[in-house]
């Protein structure tokens, strides 16, 4: 059965660096299978606005965030 997981990079400012930003990718915790695309897209949306508020309390600058719906195959026990 097909299904869709989100799938996320993003790329913030870190002084620290030696170029100045750190960019990480990252699964969905804990990897959660949607069966429509239209449904992950929306977790996907909300997880993202959640997480860009929680970097602007923290005044840290998102540099590039990009999520995918990304399609696997599961097995499902019916």
């Amino acid at each position: 059965m097909k299904s869709f997981v989100i799938f996320a990079l993003l790329c913030f400012e870190n002084p620290q660096s030696e170029v100045g930003i750190t960019c990480m990718n990252f699964w969905e915790d804990p990897i959660k299978h949607y069966r429509n695309e239209r449904t992950c897209l929306q977790a996907s949306n909300k997880r993202g606005n959640e997480i860009e508020i929680k970097f602007e309390q923290e005044n840290i600058e998102i540099k590039e965030f990009i999520l995918w719906c990304m399609p696997v195959t599961k097995k499902v026990d019916l």
